[in-house]
């Protein structure tokens, strides 16, 4: 791949209860003058549990003043202590009060009951099928894992894993302001459902979110799949049934399109046509008897003199009465391709889509025929031009593959190490339809001799453009839009390759859909293959959007 620039583009209320000039002071070493994150302030007993290791006695707190509270289980064992923390066991159970030797059974409500208490969480070791979603009500609760479930001591080998058994991410981040901590925890995101197209697999997702600190947490994504092929008009699009076409009238025949045959008693009226995308054409109106009206041309104008004139009154037609042929539409002009691979948002990533092709122009139509050499016939009507092919619709951008994305939010990273597996190829770009002929002249009519002339056929809609392919999927370890991460204390603003981050291959974009072909028995102008879709990126740190 050649050289390239990249871009994946307390308050107040709060101390009150603490000031010993209000009313409402408490006395030192009360719950609500205890910060968050700590146990009680003496060594009182926990009377819930029914006993440590059965022997039918109570869990005796730590005291403060022997344990410092704001040191992690990896650095002092004392903390793991009932006076810290709520305790989380894969063989416990949502229904207990979260002691050591009644832990409860998932993280979420480890997090509850510890944010009520204003205390730590501790998870043993074991698999854990939750997807964890921490918002307003859960912030400031602190998460260590790599606990024996026996002996709750501490040690690297007690792997704690939270793999979700559905496809979304293991780990979810939303609009945290005090801020949350992870220790010594493994998050795998599921592969993206095969039949999802443009699917992601994410393991974890930050938004809106202060101060998240991921310290030997394990990352790991799945793979993503495919972005699905755009619409070609006729043929499946990714939403069930068909693309819609541009032309105009009823098949087989279109005969909508053909120009109005003239009356006795006057010239034929024009005639307009209006396709799907609201472009149009006119076949010009007929000349009446007594010279009124005049012979009208045939629209749009394209400025190909002569193309679609009106013939004129008082001559016979082959001397100028009858009228020109509408021109074709004039040549299409190659789209202009989008450059997105997607976005992050609070909603997390949504791929890029490729460009839809462009509609082919209508043709232009006849004009209207004159009144005959003795004045007293009726033109016949010009017909309509015939429409331009409908651009074949744009692929969809492949699903990424990211361990950790961050929107809009400040993570630090210490010793983690993160995954991203394959990402998704971008989806063809839909086929253009074939411009349409133009219509049939309308017929003059006329007393004897005095017949009146035809009008003029429409020319043929230029053929509609390809969809441009959609991009290819991300590979990423870490992907973010906003702050850039930390990563062991340095800022990462990107990086290809890292030290304990392993991206996956990015996908490639999609293939650009075929042109329409120019109208059947004209010379009309096809359209212009669509663009291939961008091709994605691998990266161990990527800036998105």
């Amino acid at each position: 791949m050649g050289k390239q620039t990249w871009l994946l583009v307390m308050g107040a209320g709060g101390l009150a209860g603490c000031n010993p000039t209000l009313a409402d002071y408490c006395a030192p070493g009360a719950p609500e003058c205890r910060p968050a994150d700590a146990g009680p302030p003496d060594g009182t007993t926990d009377r819930g549990d029914g006993g440590d290791g059965g022997d039918g006695g109570n869990e005796t707190e730590a005291s403060p003043s022997a344990c410092d509270s704001s040191k992690p289980p990896h650095d002092d064992p004392c903390v793991i202590d009932a006076a810290y923390g709520v305790f989380v066991s894969p063989t416990g159970s949502d229904a207990n009060p979260g002691t050591k030797s009644a832990p409860v059974r998932t993280i979420g409500q480890g997090m509850d009951l510890a944010k009520v208490a204003r205390r730590r969480v501790y998870v043993c070791a074991g698999s854990f099928a939750e997807q964890l979603v921490v918002a307003a009500a859960r912030d400031g609760v602190n998460v260590y894992g790599a606990l024996d479930c026996a002996t709750w001591s501490y040690g690297l080998a007690n792997k704690v894993v939270v793999a979700p058994a559905r496809t979304g991410y293991a780990l979810a981040l939303a609009g945290l302001q005090t801020g949350v901590t992870f220790e010594d925890i493994e998050f795998d995101a599921q592969s993206a459902t095969p039949a999802g197209a443009g699917e992601s697999s994410v393991a974890v997702f930050a938004s809106g979110s202060q101060n998240v600190v991921l310290h030997r947490v394990t990352m790991v994504a799945g793979t993503a799949t495919d972005g699905s092929s755009g619409a070609s008009p006729g043929g499946p699009n990714p939403g069930g049934g068909a693309g819609a076409s541009n032309w105009y009238g009823t098949p087989p025949g279109y005969s909508e399109l053909n120009g109005i045959t003239a009356g006795d008693a006057g010239g034929a009226p024009a005639t307009t046509c209006v396709c799907r995308d609201q472009s149009s054409s006119t076949g010009g109106a007929g000349g009446g008897p007594l010279n009124i009206p005049t012979p009208t041309a045939g629209l749009p104008s394209y400025g190909d003199a002569g193309a679609g004139a009106g013939g004129m009154n008082a001559l016979s037609c082959g001397s100028g009465g009858t009228a020109q042929n509408g021109g074709d539409a004039p040549g299409a002009i190659a789209d202009l391709p989008g450059t997105s691979l997607g976005a992050c948002s609070a909603s997390g990533w949504t791929p890029g889509v490729g460009v839809a092709g462009a509609d082919g122009k209508a043709g232009q139509g006849g004009g209207g025929g004159g009144n005959g050499r003795l004045s007293n016939g009726s033109g016949g009507g010009g017909a309509c031009g015939g429409c331009g092919g409908a651009g074949g619709k744009p692929g969809l951008g492949g699903g990424s593959s990211i361990a950790l994305l961050s929107c809009q939010s400040s993570v630090a990273l210490v010793g983690c190490t993160l995954a991203a597996r394959a990402a998704g190829r971008g989806g063809a770009g839909g086929s253009g339809e074939a411009g349409q002929a133009g219509g049939a002249p309308g017929m003059p009519t006329g007393p004897g001799a005095g017949v009146g002339c035809a009008g003029g056929p429409g020319g043929a809609g230029a053929g509609g453009n390809g969809g441009q392919g959609g991009p290819g999927g991300l590979s990423l370890g870490v992907g973010y839009s906003g702050v850039s991460p930390t990563i062991d204390g340095a800022v990462v603003s990107q990086a290809a390759s890292r030290t304990g981050i392993a991206p996956g291959s990015a996908g490639s974009g999609g293939a650009g859909g075929s042109r329409g072909s120019a109208a059947s028995s004209s010379t009309g102008p096809a359209g212009v293959d669509g663009a291939p879709g961008q091709n994605g990126v691998a990266a161990a740190v990527g800036i998105l959007p």
